[in-house]
């Protein structure tokens, strides 16, 4: 419990001191930094975030890849809620309403979460 607690205060310490994110910790979003320790090229133009949730990924992205556009995609309407109104006037960030997929086509999806950590969900059967 003390490394969890300790974990949290490093991540919180380091959100704090970028502005971007300061503003996601506002809105209740917490930009999904623990991709820092992956090796992703700094000069991307375009960035694809599929299940994009509350945005924590978008919100990453807006800082460490400062010239893209972030392409989001979110079919859920509670969590897209959040995400247009964190990304409300930011033209370097596009919603997308719709689920991705292997076929084309429509589906109905009813889910009951039983967590939702950082935009991954673990969901009972309908």
């Amino acid at each position: 419990m003390i490394n969890e607690l300790a974990r949290k205060a490093r991540k919180a310490a380091r959100l704090l001191r970028e502005r971007e994110w300061r503003r996601g910790l506002r809105s209740g979003v917490a930009a999904s930094i623990e991709h820092d320790r992956l090796p992703l090229r700094r000069d991307l133009r375009s960035v694809i975030d599929v299940g994009a949730n509350r945005g924590q990924f978008a919100l990453y992205s807006r800082v460490r890849f400062p010239a893209a556009t972030i392409y989001c995609f979110e079919p859920l309407q509670a969590p897209r809620r959040k995400l247009e109104r964190l990304f409300a006037n930011d033209e370097r960030v596009q919603l997308f309403a719709v689920a991705a997929g292997s076929a084309p086509g429509t589906s109905t999806r009813a889910s009951r979460p039983l967590f939702d950590w950082a935009g991954f969900r673990l969901v009972r059967g309908s």
